[in-house]
């Protein structure tokens, strides 16, 4: 098995190491998201050793061949939508679903894409009444940047946005929102 490791900074992340470990644990495992083989904590920092996904993320992709068949996104989509009803049977939002974080295995075609980065995640109770925006707001909902209002919606509006993404090569809502 091949890994990968990868280090948070105190302060980068939307929750605490301690959370993002309990948060982790409760995940866990589902084929369209990256598997977590270790963690480390120290007092400022968060280190997680991640299953390799050869092909870079989902950005990467679109740089290298641009614009993606629907017959392509469908079967990207659809383990998407698998991987957030997964973690929203759990309680948990992500929060900041968007290319960079959706990893492609391209050893196939279509490619297994796999949810990555849980920074930004929390359960829903924990999010409930929060006035700090995380994410990206080019793949935020509206109730997003207006409220911010944390919903299982607001990663279904990020779903819609990777959707647009990857078959028009752009984000939909690029102009209006930088």
């Amino acid at each position: 098995m091949r890994t990968t490791y990868t280090a948070l900074q105190g302060g980068e992340a939307g929750v605490s190491p301690q959370q993002l470990q309990k948060l982790l644990h409760g995940l866990g495992d589902h084929p369209n998201i990256v598997r977590w083989e270790n963690l480390y904590l120290s007092c400022n920092q968060v280190g997680l050793v991640l299953e390799l996904v050869p092909g870079g993320d989902c950005q990467q992709l679109l740089q290298r061949h641009g614009c993606l068949s629907e017959p392509a996104v469908h079967a990207m989509i659809s383990q998407l939508r698998s991987a957030l009803a997964y973690v929203h049977g759990r309680d948990v939002l992500h929060r900041d679903v968007k290319l960079e974080n959706l990893l492609v295995n391209t050893d196939v075609w279509p490619p297994v894409l796999k949810l990555c980065d849980f920074g930004h995640a929390s359960a829903v109770a924990d999010a409930q009444g929060e006035i700090e925006f995380y994410g990206t707001p080019g793949y935020a909902a509206p109730e997003v940047l207006r409220g911010p209002v944390w919903a299982f919606a607001a990663d279904v509006w990020a779903l819609g946005v990777v959707m647009f993404a990857l078959l028009a090569n752009s984000l939909p809502f690029e102009r209006e929102r930088s």
